[in-house]
């Protein structure tokens, strides 16, 4: 029997229940969460990807903010990355948060990486992938709102087909293809308790490494859902951000989960890109 953990599901109709309830027309130009986010949840959240930020290694400034009596830059963090939270990022930059805005309303610029007047350079969020850690915080809140916490389905974009790595497939597996309206996606049979750690990270076929401003973070799945379909998880391609769609209780509970930064939306609600 071949060692692994993640077989592909070979039904290509897994993802319809989510086809089925979604948006088809929207306004052009527009990014709709109803074309994402299917209906028949109570609640939606948004879960923000961090910045980060650093000190410049060389240069002027990295000396000036060494040199000063009172800098308020641990020496610790003279040479590494840290994680911060939208709200805090915005209120270095003088930017008014907002739950929809985007990574780029909050530095107030279209750049990728903005130097603050205290010398600290952040970092827009990661897109498409959520730190592991985050993951691993949601789903021991999502494993509580599901009645079959032990079956599942995570799906990744079939667009990084190419990266998977063969070793982690069964050789029986035949990567059939789940269509959704603006995405197409490959679905393994996965659990959600599968995610409460990162033990994962070693098994799943569809891992890699994905190059980060401060270090590198592996690729979670793009989708994941329980048997029962009582919440779902995206993390679209080409968003900075994780939505979860789930009910009211579900919601509260990951507002009030420490280590991640989340909002309330709606499929109404109108996100900057």
């Amino acid at each position: 029997m071949d060692d692994c953990t993640y077989y592909a599901v070979r039904s290509p109709d897994t993802a319809d229940w989510i086809k089925d309830r979604l948006r088809t027309s929207h306004t052009p130009g527009v990014f709709d969460l109803g074309s994402l986010i299917p209906s028949g949840f109570d609640s939606l959240v948004r879960v923000l990807h961090p910045f980060t930020r650093h000190v410049p290694v060389t240069g002027r400034v990295r000396t000036e903010l060494i040199e000063q009596e009172n800098s308020r830059i641990p020496v610790k963090h003279q040479n590494e990355y840290e994680e911060v939270r939208w709200s805090e990022t915005s209120e270095k930059f003088g930017t008014e948060f907002r739950p929809a805005m985007s990574a780029f309303d909050v530095l107030g610029l279209r750049e990728e990486s903005v130097e603050a007047a205290d010398g600290w350079i952040y970092d827009v969020p990661l897109e498409g992938t959520l730190q592991a850690s985050y993951l691993s915080r949601i789903s021991n809140v999502l494993k509580l709102h599901t009645r079959k916490r032990s079956k599942g389905v995570a799906a990744v974009w079939d667009g990084l087909t190419s990266s998977f790595d063969p070793s982690r497939l069964s050789s029986s597996d035949v990567l059939e293809v789940a269509n959704l309206p603006d995405r197409s996606y490959v679905c393994f049979a996965a659990s959600v308790l599968d995610f409460c750690s990162q033990r994962w990270i070693a098994k799943a076929p569809w891992t890699r490494l994905t190059p980060g401003p401060a270090a590198e973070y592996v690729q979670t799945p793009h989708l994941l859902w329980p048997q029962d379909r009582a919440w779902l998880l995206v993390t679209d391609v080409g968003l900075s951000s994780t939505l979860i769609a789930c009910t009211e209780s579900c919601a509260l509970d990951l507002l009030h989960t420490p280590g991640i930064e989340t909002v309330v939306i709606t499929r109404d609600t109108t996100l900057s890109l």
